[in-house]
This record gives C-alpha cells, sequence and structure tokens, in this order.
C-alpha cells in the first residue's frame, strides 16, 4: 500500500542518491546534470546537484526515476557510473543501514511519511 506511492515516477517524490563516476566531475557536467538531460529522446527532469570533496563523487536528487536514469543520463555526457546508492527517499534517510538490512518506521516518522504520501 505504500510502495506504489512511495516509487511512483509521476508522483515526484524526492530521491537522493550517491554517485561516483569513473572521471572528474567538472562544472559543465554538474550545470548539464541540474538542468536535466535529454536521454534517448527522453529530457529528464531538472534535478539537484551537490558536488563532494572527492572530485568524481556526487549527490543528485531527483524527482522521477525512470530505469537506469542515473546510469543513462551521465553516459549521454560521457562519464560512467562505477557506484551509485540511494541515500534518501522523501524524508527517510539511508543512514547506516547495509545492504540487505531494514529498519522499522514508526512514530513520527512513520505519521510524516503517510501525510507526505497523502494517506
Amino acid at each position: 500500500r505504500i510502495t506504489g506511492p512511495l516509487l511512483d515516477p509521476e508522483a515526484n517524490h524526492e530521491k537522493e542518491y550517491e554517485v561516483t563516476v569513473d572521471k572528474p566531475v567538472t562544472g559543465m557536467f554538474t550545470k548539464l546534470m541540474a538542468l536535466g538531460v535529454d536521454i534517448e529522446g527522453y529530457r529528464t527532469k531538472p534535478a539537484n546537484v551537490k558536488t563532494s570533496r572527492n572530485d568524481k563523487r556526487f549527490n543528485l536528487t531527483l524527482t522521477e526515476g525512470k530505469k537506469h536514469q542515473i546510469r543513462r543520463m551521465c553516459a549521454a555526457l560521457g562519464y560512467q557510473v562505477q557506484s551509485l546508492k540511494r541515500v534518501r527517499i522523501m524524508s527517510l534517510e539511508i543512514g547506516t543501514l547495509k545492504p540487505n538490512q531494514y529498519r522499522k518506521i514508526n512514530g513520527d516518522e512513520l505519521k510524516q511519511l503517510l501525510k507526505e504520501l497523502g494517506l
């Protein structure tokens, strides 16, 4: 009941990813990623890009979620994704969870999530 509304690309929920690419990120790359990239005849929606001290790593916040979108956006600009990790969906942060781990969402955090989803 929650998964559909949470992951629906039409819902415009923010999804934040930590991305590492194969070469240093340039100012032009981040500008183009932020404006939206043409991938196979589709222009992605504008995104929020935050660079880090590591010149090959950045955080990308999207409000859509097309299949392999980030990999395809980077490829269109001449970059190859080395690692990709979703770190947040809406107000839910992954934090220190490792692969295949989970945590319960309850209390105020659950109330906030349900409110954001309109449930």
